[in-house]
């Protein structure tokens, strides 16, 4: 149902082409496919995506050639057409949150191909672009229009997308590591990975709840959208998201079969002190190993370190996170007198920290801390595009699993409350494709988002580009899910 306004499109593109044509006909032209007639060279492209701003370029010479925003249309979906000039070689590029601090470029493929040799007046469908993975790739084939034959492809972005682009050298430095892991293999491990300016990770010693160990040498790659992934594990290895600020890395992955883990990793080299701990936090903990769970609460941390923590509640509905004194290094690395194992990390901006952490009850931790306070929230803030990412730790018959999603919201008042609309949509369950999730989110003045009949309870971060909960899913099974502008 994506297609009904595409198609229309390309029909009336069709037509049009079709009348110009017999208009040659008429004066004695020749005809043909690649005909041109003063005020009449446009050839028609149009679409359908999740979100944001389709944009074209000439591929030669980086020029703008134009850029327009999706629109709902009759199937519920977005959709766009753009009228561009024949005769040119174009690449195509999505743009998530566009206008925005927060944006994302996608370059537009077909396979391997992102230049497009349009040569005739024509009409190109692309039909639905899906940009799950670290590119937007067409759901059509362009070369099957008339007049449009594939290019290859140039990796470069044009001088105006630059700088909302990332890039490999945004890899290069040094990244404290934090993961957990469900599954048979429940544990965490904790590591300092230093990546070089070509994306090479050299191979580093870590610390975990089976003891410590070298982690293996490998390679990063990061898409100009900020989508990082590396190989290793089962399935298809790491993939994550690149905050905006390039602080963070956030994704999942397999580390064995049967086994899975999220991974945090926190750029380092700020400079920190005892005093950067202090305040009010939103706590957030998901519990893997042999009793799975979740805890979330509010927490607040002193001139000394020392955390207390309210309003605590546990989906196994017992027990409680032990009081805990907190210190910090100048690096940024944090310890816990409450634990016996306890790894955990300040971000730059030091407003989030991750921990992971052996439990008295032998279940292995990670806990977030989302510092609230010292800004004002509106259901405007959930407006756009967020890259998803979760772990679900399983609970009994059911079997651990990671997922990742596309959080879309327009902003539009769903409840007398003034809830708005969002969807969860190109969901993938460890890698199987999922039916897209209606949500109805209440989002507080200081923060704190929930989504209306679930138990989400999640903060958003103070920058209003990183949002972190917990949720049970309708299999019972506790998870964390991170969401990333």
């Amino acid at each position: 149902m994506r297609q009904i306004f595409a198609g229309f499109s390309k029909v009336l593109a069709v037509v049009l082409a079709m009348v110009v044509l017999a208009a040659c006909a008429g004066g004695g032209g020749t005809g043909g496919s690649s005909v041109t007639v003063p005020g009449m060279t446009t050839a028609t492209v149009t679409g359908s995506i999740t979100g944001g701003t389709f944009a074209a370029f000439d591929a030669t010479t980086g020029m703008a050639m134009g850029s327009v925003a999706a629109s709902a249309d009759l199937s519920g979906g977005k959709s766009f057409s753009l009228p561009l000039p024949a005769g040119r070689t174009y690449k195509f590029y999505i743009i998530e949150n566009d206008g925005t601090a927060s944006a994302r470029v996608f370059p537009v493929y077909w396979g391997a191909t992102n230049k497009f040799a349009v040569l005739a007046i024509t009409a190109v469908d692309l039909g639905f672009i899906s940009t799950v993975t670290g590119v937007a790739q067409s759901g059509n084939d362009p070369t099957k229009a008339s007049g449009v034959t594939g290019s290859g492809e140039d990796k470069t972005i044009p001088g105006a997308l630059a700088g909302s682009a990332f890039a490999v050298s945004d890899l290069a430095g040094s990244w404290n590591v934090q993961q957990i892991t469900a599954g048979t293999g429940a544990g965490w491990q904790s590591s300092m990975v230093s990546i070089d300016a070509s994306g090479t990770a050299a191979a580093a010693s870590y610390e975990s709840s089976a003891g410590s160990g070298t982690t293996p040498s490998v390679t990063y790659s990061i898409y100009p959208s900020g989508v990082v992934t590396f190989p290793g594990g089962t399935g298809t290895g790491f993939r994550g998201i690149m905050t905006k600020d390039k602080s963070m890395i956030v994704g999942t992955i397999s580390p064995a079969g049967g086994d899975y883990a999220m991974i945090v990793m926190c750029r380092g080299g700020a400079t920190y002190g005892q005093a950067d701990l202090q305040g009010t936090w939103s706590l957030g903990q998901l519990i893997t190993g042999a009793s799975p769970a979740w805890t979330h609460g509010y927490a607040t941390i002193d001139a000394s370190g020392t955390m207390s923590i309210t309003g605590e509640t546990r989906s196994s509905g017992s027990g409680s996170t032990p009081a805990a004194t907190l210190t910090i290094d100048a690096t940024g690395s944090v310890a816990s007198n409450a634990w016996t194992s306890f790894s955990g990390v300040l971000s730059q901006d030091k407003n989030l920290m991750v921990a992971v952490a052996t439990n008295p009850d032998g279940t292995f931790s990670l806990m977030t801390l989302t510092r609230t306070g010292g800004a004002s929230f509106a259901a405007g803030d959930l407006v756009g595009i967020w890259r998803t990412d979760w772990l679900s730790a399983g609970n009994g018959p059911n079997t651990p699993y990671y997922g990742s999603a596309l959080f879309a919201s327009d902003g539009l008042v769903n409840d007398a409350y003034g809830d708005i609309a969002a969807t969860m949509t190109s969901i993938q369950l460890s890698s199987v494709a999922q039916a897209d999730y209606a949500l109805t989110v209440a989002l507080s003045s200081t923060g704190y988002a929930s989504f209306k009949n679930t138990d989400y309870f999640g903060a958003m971060s103070i920058a209003k580009n990183l949002m972190v909960g917990i949720w049970t899913e309708s299999n019972g099974s506790p998870s964390l899910y991170v969401f990333v502008k």
